[in-house]
């Protein structure tokens, strides 16, 4: 197993909203339209919560990024 690239590299689906501003209706409502990627940018805690995956939130923000 490696080890994460960030010392925390998931945030619970409350927190991260709380740091962001951004709503976790948003971020649902993103996971339901396939807009982020199981595994990728999220994944889900053994007792169903979701978790943000940070290093993948960060890619996905800047893959949006205009060169």
């Amino acid at each position: 197993m490696t080890a994460p690239a960030f010392p925390l590299d998931h945030l619970p689906l409350p927190r991260f909203c709380e740091l962001t501003g951004r709503s976790s209706s948003r971020i649902r409502a993103m996971i339901a339209h396939g807009e982020l990627a199981e595994g990728v940018e999220y994944c889900y805690d053994p007792k169903g919560k979701i978790q943000v995956i940070l290093e993948g939130w960060n890619a996905w923000v800047w893959s949006g990024m205009k060169k």
